[in-house]
């Protein structure tokens, strides 16, 4: 159980260096473009809705991992739901199945995208072609890793 507090110990410090290093950025990006002026209210919105759920999810995460530090009985608690094979199996099966339809409907958004508009054309391509390098970068390091 020592190994696994000290894991949670560490994942407790990513999460609090990522909240930080996302809050940062966030600041520096918009004093340095001018958020009202740069962007329109939209874009500005959606940037700052976005910073504020990812902190108030990595504050989540901290205050469970900390709650988790304190008590042994949480702790295992934790463990259990974390190292859960039915529930892996299930997240698993759902991503791959959920994978596949949103990259079929991306496919067909971009053929679609083709007839009215060639840069929305090009960008769906070019998410399409990310995802597929991505997917096969993956595929090939769990080939060697497994």
């Amino acid at each position: 159980m020592e190994k696994f507090k000290a894991e949670i110990q560490s994942r407790n410090k990513r999460v609090v260096l990522a909240a930080s290093i996302i809050f940062f950025v966030y600041i520096y990006l918009s004093r340095k473009t001018g958020v009202p002026d740069a962007m329109n209210d939209l874009v500005a919105g959606y940037n700052l809705g976005l910073l504020i759920a990812l902190q108030v999810g990595a504050i989540y995460f901290i205050t469970k991992y900390n709650k988790a530090l304190k008590s042994n009985d949480q702790l295992k608690k934790l463990y259990i739901e974390l190292h859960d094979e039915r529930k892996k199996l299930i997240q698993y099966k759902s991503s791959v199945i959920g994978m596949s339809i949103f990259i079929f409907i991306l496919l067909l958004a971009t053929i679609i995208s083709g007839f009215y508009n060639l840069i929305v054309f090009y960008t769906l391509l070019g998410v399409c072609l990310m995802i597929l390098i991505t997917l096969v970068f993956v595929k090939l390091y769990f080939l060697k890793k497994i």
